[in-house]
């Protein structure tokens, strides 16, 4: 993955890496050039699933995300603080992306979402949904979102759903349903 200075660096949670897993789309994450992806090692020990933690080996080998670790004082402050309240790949993810100025990619909702607006604003939270939103043709990116979508819905039974952009339409689904399996 190519990166410059208007690389945008994200600390990713493990349900996003997790839904990208599930419809074999991990690889996407090296192919936004925008975006660096970075997971904490947190985050990679709660990957339980061996057929995914392979991939997600290969992934990081193959240099579509890289690893981070929560090794400065305020981050690992601010990680003891988090993690009274929630797991530790959430709050090694929060804690690193609020002491550093990255954006973080969760699914997350409740106490960790309104965390983590309060201490990186909402601008800087992506969710699985606006990464494959990125990624659609509308953006000039690969896969062809027809068949991607197609395969999601028919295996996880994903919502569909159009998001209107100022170019043009652009498909994407809700992996909602994935993320509860």
């Amino acid at each position: 993955m190519a990166t410059n200075a208007e690389t945008v660096v994200v600390i990713t949670d493990a349900n996003v890496l997790i839904n990208l897993l599930r419809i074999g789309q991990l690889p996407l994450l090296g192919k936004l050039d925008v975006y660096r992806f970075l997971v904490p090692e947190e985050v990679v020990g709660e990957i339980t699933n061996q057929a995914q933690q392979d991939t997600l080996a290969a992934a990081i080998a193959a240099g579509h995300l890289g690893q981070i670790v929560v090794d400065t004082i305020e981050a690992l402050a601010l990680f003891a603080e988090l993690r009274d309240v929630m797991g530790r790949g959430e709050a090694a993810c929060l804690a690193l992306a609020a002491t550093t100025g990255c954006y973080i990619a969760s699914d997350e909702k409740k106490r960790f979402r309104r965390r983590a607006i309060e201490l990186i604003g909402e601008a800087r939270i992506l969710r699985t949904e606006s990464i494959l939103l990125e990624a659609t043709p509308a953006r000039g990116r690969e896969p062809t979102h027809a068949a991607f979508l197609w395969r999601t819905r028919t295996i996880y039974g994903g919502t569909m759903r159009t998001a209107v952009t100022r170019e043009k339409s652009a498909w994407f689904f809700s992996l909602e349903s994935c993320a509860r399996r």
